[in-house]
């Protein structure tokens, strides 16, 4: 029976599909944790993680605002229109679908990196919609079922791993998606699902995930939202005739239910025996108290779970699922990737289960039998989401990492629907001259493709990586799949060979990893010679027969390779990764000395994302940086002695790739996560170039030269990871003078007091720049006579989710421009203000009064000095004592010498001091008195230092020869607790302290420890980013703006906010209470002390855990103004973990009060 269907699946298929298409080799594609790390990482190098707030800007995609906003004749004439290549027919990964109540065949789709699509035509063509908003990246869709015309899309993705790319927000449409607009949420990491409710349409739930993940409620369609708890919501589904009752699946939790619009939930436990990961759960639409929920078990290496419960989830029975539906290596499983559930809308009996492969159930789940995926060659593996036709419900709609795919008997088999779907997301692309039109690029989840395929994988499967077509012989197609694979295909005899097993050390016999995408470059004078980026560099230079390494191993993978067109040798080669950069002019070697490492000779620490060498210099190369929080394209002229930063008029932006124009290399085209830009003078300044492409990231870029005039003109083509490929025309000496802002782009999120830079281009000086916080209702000038292509504006400390920035000529009218909104966030104390982060573990972290911030390196015996300001590397120095294992330093400002800590081993826990100077000579020493020595600082000319093990003493020491004075018990007593201290210069020790109950992370404190009394604690705040708790360790006060440093064990150094923040938000209502909590963290009692600072009547104290629901009532009853208490919150069986303190006064205002950790 699956033979025949088959069979008649491929009879209807449009066309044929040739030998080439049936034998996709390497089709099995690579993990997707794998996949979104690689993308993830390169952007979030050097902090390992990518806030969606606070320290840096999320990732926000490009607005082609010339096409929103220029459209006079002139403008037209200046700027050439972009073209799409294609290709039309492969697609690319879709994450949400939904079909129109009332118009048969209009569907509205939501694309990972490619925006809100529609056909009205049942999927015959499809039509873009949300090309230019802040963000494309798609994670949930929503359509109000009583006016279709509004439409709900939540930006940012559900990916695996924790390797999401922000989104912006939340975005609305009232016209069917010709116009969108931001309505909140837009420090929410992204979004798995959004729902209307049919009985409201002003009720709007949305399941946030990631960064400041929970669940959402709206009650005035969507101008307001309400987190009714904090868990990661993977799925959400509603009762349609009770507004109230909401069941939600929380990955890593179980499946809960609200019955009062989420005010309290009720865990329906699924299952005692396994814990859950990732969790799909949807009522039955035929039989409201029947209901599926597929599942992957963390408890099981992520295996598939599958359950049905027929009376409203009070009871629950297993059903059986292939062990392989979230993939057949247990090792490997992606129950966090692909993972919905989605009933018949009529029929109890029927649902489709997404993982890996489609399975259909007739007979409520008790047999899953699998209709699309790997085993059948119409489709495409990894499911995402899926759809009825509400008017048919045989006719269903399938979202997948292949496009889209339809069925007409009610799932049982497919065919796909991706005409004019081109949402590819591309990693790498290569031309074939000789043909002109013919494009090869690697992509995501599709193979090894040309730009006129009308299937995935038509030259290779699995992830595609950089492709190269052989300038000699261009049937041959070079190219890359996932983890550094490689192989060269013979496009006219289809002859396929595999390179993947030949990159093995001689010595070791270890085969040399690589990257999930690893470059592969040509000699640009030498096609035979192909050279493939790992750990080290490899090269052939017979056309694949044999492979020679060519470099030493880098610290960690090569992501860029550069070969010098201007050197006929190919000696003059670069390779660098994340933070590492390297140039060789002798054709390099496997020895250290054959390459020349150029790090740290000005260039930001960064991965480097590209390297272009001259086409006229050998000693000339461009690199671009991804990341943020720097400049992102240097030049160097000498081989990387010196580096020029040319890119300080780009937006800080991911910039992924560069190509200097052919025949003048002042003119420079980027590729950014939000478009390209031009510069016609080297760098100096900067424009958007082109009108229509859409913001979707540029990952590579080439022109196209004609072999003859009769060949058609040169144009630039471009790769993206998400919308396909595009092609511009690239006319000779006309250059873009149009006004335009280049920052804010759209879609950042700024802290209050943060200092960020605004960019404009082509504007008659001097320019007036203002700022809006309400959406362009009301200005406020910056500044009305600026000169120049940008300044520094200082953010005000005022929340707003619609800032604009308006640029105006004061001499030229008609030059107005207003950019697209951004967010700003109110610095709080603990806010993440900046940050960078450097390869060596910052233990300890000290302030030398003049600009310099001393850290040092946990793993060897080396101080780093960084500027204060840039937080840029500026001097390494070696300690002449020791070789690892230091922990805190100290400036003794009286004679600029530093003072250090260091202990021997974990075993015994001794240490020394050391008075050294700046060159690392060490001066004097003493025993340390601590076990595990780790604080240290000089106040008033003594030695305070702390442990973190033993006793945990706080002790007071002679600063001449190390003598203990006193000692006292650390009043942030607990395992693992204490760590580097700093003095503010007045009266008090502050502390980075961390809570490990379990020995595992819950919380991180900044704790105030009054000098008067060391062993009592005065306050203190949390230590978090929103991508979680920063693993503290070092801490440093900044007495120029009285803010900290903290560093963390994870090589981060962030600025974080102090106590005293000044906020402009004049509306910020006053604290009602002052709250003491101790101990904290605690065993079984914690005693809470509280004083009432306003006017109020009653209040109501409430615990609460992670969830937001209420564990205990600590106290409900009167109170008034001045009332001062203690009150008691007793575990009473309580697990361990983290909990909150709810206040709750008699006008219904609340006051939280951070954690307490119960050990």
């Amino acid at each position: 029976m699956k033979s025949l269907r088959r069979l008649i699946m491929l009879m209807i298929l449009v066309g044929s599909i040739s030998a080439v298409y049936a034998k996709r080799e390497g089709e099995k594609e690579g993990h997707p944790d794998d996949k979104a790390r690689w993308r993830y990482e390169q952007r979030a190098y050097p902090y390992g993680t990518l806030p969606a707030n606070l320290l840096s800007q999320k990732v926000s995609d490009y607005r082609a605002s010339f096409n929103q906003k220029s459209n006079n004749a002139q403008v037209l004439a200046e700027q050439p229109t972009w073209r799409q290549l294609g290709p039309f027919n492969v697609g690319g990964r879709v994450r949400a679908v939904v079909h129109h109540p009332t118009k048969d065949g209009w569907v509205y789709i939501g694309a990972a990196g490619g925006g809100v699509w529609r056909t009205t035509d049942g999927g015959d063509s499809w039509t873009p919609l949300m090309d230019f908003t802040n963000s494309t990246e798609m994670g949930a869709l929503a359509m109000d079922p009583n006016n279709p015309d509004i439409l709900y899309a939540g930006t940012g993705e559900y990916r695996s791993g924790s390797y999401s790319i922000a989104g912006a927000g939340i975005f609305k449409t009232t016209d069917a998606g010709a116009t969108w607009r931001v309505i909140g949420l837009t420090n929410v990491g992204g979004f798995s699902k959004i729902y209307v409710h049919p009985k409201n349409s002003n009720l709007i739930y949305a399941g946030g995930i990631d960064a400041n993940a929970g669940f959402y409620k709206s009650t005035d369609a969507g101008e307001t939202w309400k987190r009714m708890n904090n868990g990661v919501i993977s799925d959400i589904s509603l009762h349609p005739d009770n507004p109230d009752d909401v069941i939600v699946g929380i990955a890593g939790e179980n499946v809960f239910q609200t019955l009062d619009g989420g005010e309290t939930w009720t865990n329906l436990l699924v299952d005692n025996a396994v814990t859950f990961a990732r969790i799909s759960v949807q009522r039955s639409p035929a039989n409201l108290n029947k209901l599926y929920m597929l599942a992957a078990l963390s408890s099981s290496s992520g295996a598939p779970a599958s359950y049905v419960s027929t009376n409203g989830g009070k009871n629950w029975q297993s059903r059986n699922i292939t062990s392989t539906a979230f993939g057949g290596d247990p090792a490997r499983r992606q129950g966090d990737y692909d993972n919905f559930i989605m009933p018949h809308p009529a029929d109890e009996k029927i649902c489709l289960l997404g993982g890996v492969d489609l399975f259909y159930t007739d007979n409520n789940a008790s047999l899953w039998q699998e209709v699309a995926g790997y085993d059948f060659p119409e489709t495409h593996p990894d499911m995402h989401c899926a759809a009825y036709n509400p008017m048919n419900p045989n006719i269903v709609y399938l979202g997948c990492d292949g496009g889209m795919f339809k069925s007409t008997n009610k799932g049982y088999s497919w065919f796909a629907i991706n005409n004019n779907l081109p949402i590819t997301q591309y990693h790498g692309m290569a031309i074939d001259h000789s043909k002109g039109t013919k494009n090869y690029g690697g992509t995501q989840d599709n193979g090894t493709i040309s730009d006129d395929a009308m299937m995935w994988g038509n030259v290779a499967g699995g992830d595609g990586s950089h492709a190269i077509v052989n300038s000699s012989n261009p049937n041959i197609v070079w190219g890359g799949t996932q983890y550094g694979g490689v192989f060269k295909r013979d496009m006219s005899s289809g002859n396929f060979t595999s390179y993947a097993n030949r990159f093995t050390d001689a010595v070791t016999k270890v085969l040399d990893q690589a990257a999930f995408v690893a470059p592969l470059e040509a000699d640009p004078n030498d096609p035979a010679t192909i050279y493939s980026g790992r750990r080290a560099l490899w090269v052939t230079f017979d056309n694949g027969t044999k492979w020679t390494r060519v470099s030493p191993y880098l610290t960690q993978t090569i992501s860029a390779v550069g070969i010098s067109p201007a050197d006929p040798d190919a000696s003059t080669i670069w390779i660098g990764g994340s933070g590492e950069l390297f140039v060789t002019n002798t054709g390099g070697g496997t020895k250290a000395e054959d390459w020349t490492e150029v790090t740290y000779n000005g260039i930001p620490n960064r991965f480097v994302s590209d390297i272009e060498c001259s086409r006229v210099d050998k000693n000339t190369a461009f690199v671009t940086f991804s990341g943020f929080n720097s400049s992102h394209v240097y030049k160097t002229t000498d081989l990387g002695k010196t580096w020029k930063d040319i890119g300080k008029g780009l937006p800080d932006v991911p910039c992924n790739s560069l190509i200097m124009h052919p025949d003048d290399e002042n003119i420079i085209f980027v590729g950014t996560d939000f478009g390209v830009y031009v510069t016609y003078n080297g760098g100096e300044t900067w424009a958007p170039y082109g009108i229509g492409l859409p913001n979707t990231m540029v990952v590579d870029m080439m022109f196209y030269e004609p072999p003859t005039p009769l060949a058609g003109k040169m144009a630039l083509r471009v790769a993206t990871h998400g919308r396909s490929m595009w092609e511009i025309d690239v006319p000779n000496g006309v250059q873009v003078t149009e006004a335009e802002i280049t920052a804010p782009t759209g879609g950042e999120i700024y802290t209050g007091g943060t200092n960020q830079k605004i960019s404009w281009y082509g504007f008659t000086p001097p320019v007036k720049i203002e700022y809006s916080l309400d959406n362009g209702l009301s200005w406020i000038t910056i500044t009305g006579d600026a000169v120049g292509n940008s300044l520094r504006w200082n953010v005000p400390n005022k929340p707003t989710f619609t800032g604009r920035v308006r640029v105006s000529s004061a001499t030229n009218t008609e030059q107005t421009k207003i950019s697209p909104t951004f967010t700003i966030e109110l610095l709080r104390t603990g806010s993440v203000i900046a940050a960078t982060s450097v390869s060596h573990i910052p233990y300890g972290i000290a302030y030398d009064g003049n600009n310099g911030l001393w850290t040092t390196s946990f793993g060897d015996n080396k101080l780093v000095k960084l500027n204060a300001t840039t937080l840029n590397i500026e001097k390494v120095v070696r300690i002449e004592k020791g070789d690892s294992l230091f922990t805190d330093l100290s400036f003794n400002k009286a004679t600029g010498t530093i003072y250090l800590q260091k202990f021997v081993n974990t075993e015994s826990g001794i240490g020394f001091i050391y008075e050294i100077d700046t060159t690392g000579k060490v001066l004097r020493e003493f025993n340390s008195p601590g076990r595990y020595p780790i604080g240290i600082e000089i106040v008033n000319n003594t030695m305070i230092t702390t442990e973190r093990d033993g006793d945990r003493n706080i002790y007071t020491l002679n600063i001449s020869n190390g003598a203990q004075i006193s000692k006292v018990k650390n009043p942030f007593n607990v395992n693992l607790g204490p760590r580097c201290i700093c003095y503010d210069g007045k009266n008090s020790l502050f502390q980075a302290s961390t809570a490990f109950p379990g020995n595992v992370l819950q919380a991180s404190y900044a704790v105030e420890i009054p000098l008067d009394n060391l062993s009592q604690e005065r306050s203190r705040f949390e230590l978090v980013n929103t991508s979680g708790i920063i693993n503290a360790r070092g801490i440093e006060y900044d007495p120029r703006d009285k803010n900290f440093w903290v560093t963390s064990y994870g090589g981060d150094i962030f600025k974080i906010g102090g106590w005293e923040i000044t906020t402009s938000v004049a509306e910020e209502q006053p604290k009602a209470i002052a709250l003491e909590v101790y101990p904290n963290p605690f065993d079984n009692t914690a005693f809470i002390g509280y004083t009432i600072l306003r006017p109020t009547q009653t209040m109501r104290m409430e615990a609460i855990n992670l969830l937001g629901q209420t564990v205990q009532v600590i106290y409900d009853g009167p109170v008034s103004m001045g009332n001062s208490g203690v009150l008691r919150f007793d575990r009473n069986g309580l697990p361990a973990g983290v909990y909150s303190l709810i206040a709750t006064f008699d006008d219904g205002t609340k006051q939280v009060f951070s954690t307490l950790i119960a050990q």
